[in-house]
């Protein structure tokens, strides 16, 4: 699931593999099942894995609930179709807006973007979609989660750990924070020992041994 990335050039393609394990791709409830690796050629291998998704129930109604349409773009998302999917968000989003009788949010739907604009190599939107969600909704741990996930790709391990540090504050029974947690600190292990030098070069070779373990 959800692991730290790897350093720049031959780190990249550790990265990659970190970022799908720590996003989260949202729901009131919020389940942790890991999506399967897109094919999109712009996403970072392991996003698609880092997505935490919401699982809405979906009723037989007609027309179309936000549920249904939820998870109907979750397939989508999953099968790798992310410009299709993004593009789906939109037409809801402008629906849903066009409908609404007051000002309203549906996060559920922000989660799914964000997911969608990551898996489409996008990062710096779904950070930004991520950040402002955190100042928004600071309750929902699933965010910080997935702007970590975003911080860690792009090696700012402080930041991920800060912001996954608040993943906890706001559910410290959130499993997937914590695995996420433990990955930033041995990035950051590797990093100190790395820059010790010396002696401690032999400690840092095992830590890298368990972050390669772990694909990163």
């Amino acid at each position: 699931m959800i692991i730290a990335s790897s350093f720049l050039s031959r780190r990249t393609a550790g990265r990659a593999g970190l970022l799908a394990a720590l996003l989260v791709a949202g729901s009131a409830a919020l389940a942790q099942t890991p999506a399967p690796a897109s094919q999109d050629p712009n996403l970072i291998p392991w996003l698609a894995r880092s997505l935490d998704r919401f699982k809405p129930s979906v009723d037989t109604s007609l027309p179309e609930t936000p549920a249904e349409a939820a998870t109907r773009i979750q397939g989508l998302l999953d099968r790798g179709q992310n410009a299709q999917a993004l593009s789906e968000l939109d037409a809801f989003t402008a629906k849903d807006e066009a409908n609404r009788s007051r000002p309203g949010t549906n996060v559920q739907m922000l989660f799914l973007r964000g997911r969608a604009l990551a898996q489409l190599g996008r990062r710096d939107e779904a950070r930004a979609l991520y950040a402002d969600m955190t100042e928004r909704f600071p309750e929902l741990p699933e965010t910080w989660n997935n702007l970590a996930a975003l911080q860690l790709a792009d090696n700012q391990l402080d930041l991920a750990r800060d912001s996954l540090q608040m993943a906890l504050r706001a559910n410290p029974q959130y499993a997937l924070a914590h695995e996420n947690l433990g990955i930033v600190y041995l990035q950051l292990a590797s990093r100190s020992l790395g820059q010790a030098g010396g002696g401690s070069q032999a400690l840092k070779l095992q830590v890298d041994t368990l972050l390669r373990g772990q694909g990163r």
